[in-house]
């Protein structure tokens, strides 16, 4: 575990997926992910490497031939290397093994860095195609963000700021693929939309292609509660666990499989790709409020 800290937050950081356990706002005196919890959801906020949500079947096809794939891939149950620690830095190091090439047959290095800049998380990725084929993956991020003592997710708001409306897709609970033939929509007023009981009823929300730059969390006086910046993300997702206190906003460079699809990787919608010895990086923000 690296513990990262400056004037305003506290950050820890675990070598198992490069894990983002916790934030402590010191200027409030609060816990602002996730614990974990098993018994609800043993998770804080996942990595989504090189995978984001499920394949159909948890299988997916490349070549011709079938590999399996945990749901949201490898990278969060994987053992990273830490290669920077400093007061407010720390960068880790994940690289494919033995054990990954028998799911994932790619050649690559990922580095993710966290930096603390005032009350802001910075996170960066970097991917590395190390091989000699073109390398096909997704990417993104799942930070669960816990509501405080005595308050409700229902008391609470989503925030999408600058937009009127939005349109999503729902999963199919069952394959946990997204359900591509109705597309839904979200009236927002003032940007934001309350989370009521029945908001969670259809599981997680998908929201894709829609220049969503940041989402966040309205306390339940609607003053911002939780900021996550992610220009040039081209999906992003809202989900929680039934009943569990805590809401995730997630963006993604890519989703789960269309429902029922078992084309190729390279086919797959919103895959991304890399040649050899091409890099590409990525950035997101948490802004504690």
């Amino acid at each position: 575990m690296v513990k990262l800290e400056n004037n305003r937050l506290i950050a820890e950081i675990a070598e198992r997926g490069s894990e983002l356990v916790r934030i402590y706002d010191k200027t409030k005196e609060r816990e602002m992910l996730w614990n974990g919890n098993p018994d609800i959801w043993p998770k804080h906020s996942p990595l989504l490497f090189p995978m984001v949500g499920r394949s159909y079947n948890n299988t997916y096809k490349h070549k011709g031939r079938n590999y399996e794939m945990l749901n949201h891939g490898f990278a969060w149950t994987s053992a990273f290397s830490f290669t920077k620690k400093e007061d407010t830095f720390a960068e880790a190091v994940l690289t494919d093994s033995e054990e990954t090439l028998k799911n994932y047959p790619f050649n690559f290095k990922l580095t993710v860095g966290h930096k603390l800049e005032d009350n802001r998380i910075v996170i960066t990725w970097k991917v590395e195609n190390t091989g000699k084929d073109t390398m096909y993956y997704n990417i993104g991020a799942h930070p669960a963000f816990v509501t405080q003592p005595g308050i409700k997710t229902s008391d609470m708001y989503v925030s999408f700021p600058g937009k009127n409306s939005l349109h999503y897709l729902f999963t199919n609970r069952e394959s946990g693929c997204a359900l591509t033939q109705t597309v839904y929509e979200m009236p927002l007023k003032d940007g934001s939309i309350r989370i009521t009981p029945s908001f969670w009823d259809n599981d997680a929300y998908i929201f894709e292609h829609q220049d969503i730059n940041e989402l966040g969390l309205l306390d339940e006086n609607k003053a911002p509660y939780v900021t996550v910046k992610c220009n040039g993300f081209p999906f992003c997702g809202v989900w929680t666990k039934p009943g569990a206190p805590f809401v995730c906003l997630e963006p993604w460079y890519g989703r789960c499989n269309d429902d029922r699809f078992e084309g190729e990787l390279k086919d797959k919608f919103g895959i991304l790709s890399l040649q050899p010895g091409e890099k590409k990086d990525y950035s997101y923000t948490i802004v504690i409020e």
